[in-house]
């Protein structure tokens, strides 16, 4: 079961997040041979549907040392409009995709320009 997990960026600003995968143990998930890894976001969790924004593995998401069960999400400045979103987090290890976290993903307006 996803973890429930709300995330937060200005508009225009770069979201820029570590992640650290833990088991029910707070033991670390090797991600020695994950094989993709995604984040999206979208106006609800419809799969099928189109994603607002989607990064992924090589493509603003890196696994820096995956025995530390670390994910680096570095994305260019968000340029959606002001308001709440949907996310998703999943990877695929060993053939298996797990959804990890997802939430609301706000979009808050920038003070100054």
């Amino acid at each position: 079961m996803p973890q429930n997990t709300n995330l937060s960026v200005v508009r225009n600003d770069n979201f820029v997040a570590d992640f650290q995968f833990l088991d029910a143990d707070d033991n670390a998930i090797d991600l020695t041979g994950v094989s993709s890894v995604d984040f999206r976001v979208a106006a609800d969790f419809n799969l099928a549907g189109p994603a607002d924004l989607h990064f992924s593995l090589g493509s603003g998401i890196v696994v820096p040392n995956p025995i530390d069960g670390t994910i680096k999400v570095s994305t260019p400045p968000i340029d959606l409009d002001v308001g709440d979103y949907k996310y998703d987090f999943s990877y695929t290890l060993n053939s298996i995709q797990i959804t990890w976290l997802r939430g609301f993903f706000v979009v808050n307006p920038e003070v100054t320009p």
